[in-house]
């Protein structure tokens, strides 16, 4: 009877439901994919390996701070005119060079620099803080509707509809119109955020990152249920260097400081009524979301208010697919002050019957591990495959955990 001894690591890159099925080489850094998590997070580098646990509490940021929050998509409106004609029904409305920017299906319009009633697109050409207007469309097409106005900084300004996207270089008066992609636009208004020198935002595909003058780079093709809805808002954490990106058909953290290539995508759930909050922004760098009027954070001190699991695997416990074997025996170590928890062990004939025991919860083997350095648990769970999977209801940190496989004779019905 052979034995092999698989060392699991944390899996850095989230979930990762596209490239689950395969099997890390023993004694190697690779990491087994994630199926499926919530509410966990990595945690940053610890020696060789890559901590990760439950993603901190909730907490309301005091009442004297609120007010210095800052929103990453404050709400504007287009002023009516004192002179000429202002924007009929604006569907988006921001703020770029001291102007007005408002758009109205595929055109947009632009209030006079720092008078922001005056609409007069007929003043002197000459005159470049006039107010000015256009479309997004080149000669001979129909635009589509503008979905998005996002001021990066005061010489650029990107518009987006669901599937182009524009970048405006200097003021709209005299500045130059880029078309930047006619395959990634953005979804809504708030979609989108600024991120060290990188626009990130939800397209009609997922999740996607641009560089300032470089063409998008599609991410989130590991994850085909990620949330591509209108209602889509997101914001950026510059302490953790990660996105947030809240909709009501699913909520997630984008660990953009693993590489702008492969983020790290961890769905997350928050106690709170409504899925999508009122409005996102920063506080002291970390990221803010305003629920029921008043401002909240994550917060490492208070617990995970919601469960939290993370799934390991599939991992492969025989030598081949037509063997089969058994986990002898489970090391975990968890960090000093965590939670206890329970591990669940899944098994099946094949890497799709482990992954779909474990989503349905049937036949998995249960053990309850405490802070610190356990002792070994021996499952003698069966199976050529495996599932590890790691849930707790405290505030908890992954540190290691190895498994000992034995391979038996062959895989029979």
């Amino acid at each position: 009877m052979r034995t092999v001894a698989k060392q699991i690591y944390w899996p850095v890159r989230g979930v990762e439901q596209s490239s689950a099925y395969h099997d890390a080489a023993p004694d190697s850094q690779r990491t087994y994919a994630s199926p499926f998590a919530l509410n966990v997070c990595t945690r940053g580098p610890i020696e060789s390996r890559e901590r990760g646990g439950s993603r901190p509490g909730v907490a309301a940021i005091p009442i004297a701070h609120q007010a210095e929050v800052r929103d990453f998509h404050p709400a504007y409106d287009a002023p009516s005119a004192d002179v000429g004609d202002a924007p009929v029904a604006a569907s988006v409305v921001s703020r770029y060079r001291d102007r007005v920017f408002a758009a109205s299906g595929a055109d947009w319009f632009c209030s006079r620099v720092g008078k922001h009633r005056d609409w007069d697109y007929g003043a002197d050409y000459a005159d470049i803080s006039r107010a000015c207007a256009g479309n997004l469309a080149f000669a001979g097409e129909r635009g589509e509707t503008i979905t998005a106005i996002m001021p990066i900084d005061n010489g650029t300004l990107y518009v987006a509809t669901q599937h182009t996207m524009w970048r405006l270089l200097g003021d709209p008066a005299n500045g130059d119109m880029q078309l930047v992609s006619r395959e990634y636009g953005v979804v809504g208004p708030n979609a989108w955020c600024n991120a060290n020198r990188r626009l990130l935002f939800v397209s009609h595909r997922g999740f996607v990152s641009l560089t300032y003058g470089e063409m998008p780079t599609f991410q989130s093709g590991g994850l085909p249920f990620f949330p591509t809805d209108p209602e889509t808002i997101l914001g950026f954490d510059a302490k953790e260097n990660c996105c947030y990106s809240f909709s009501s058909h699913g909520s997630y953290l984008v660990d953009v400081g693993m590489g702008t290539q492969n983020p790290a995508f961890w769905p997350i759930a928050l106690p709170f009524d409504a899925d999508v909050p009122q409005a996102v922004g920063t506080y002291d760098g970390a990221i803010a979301f305003k629920y029921g009027g008043s401002w909240h954070q994550f917060d490492d001190s208070v617990p995970c208010e919601l469960p939290s699991q993370i799934a390991f695997g599939p991992l492969r416990v025989s030598a081949s697919d037509d063997v089969d074997g058994f986990i002898a025996e489970l090391h975990a170590t968890f960090a000093e002050g965590s939670a206890d928890v329970t591990a669940t062990i899944y098994t099946g004939h094949s890497a799709e019957a482990a992954t779909r025991n474990a989503v349905n919860g049937v036949g998995g083997v249960a053990y309850t591990l405490p802070a610190g350095w356990n002792p070994v648990w021996r499952p003698r769970k069966r199976g050529a495959w495996a599932i590890v999977v790691l849930s707790s209801t405290g505030k908890w940190a992954f540190e290691a955990m190895r498994a000992v496989c034995r391979h038996t004779g062959r895989l029979r019905p």
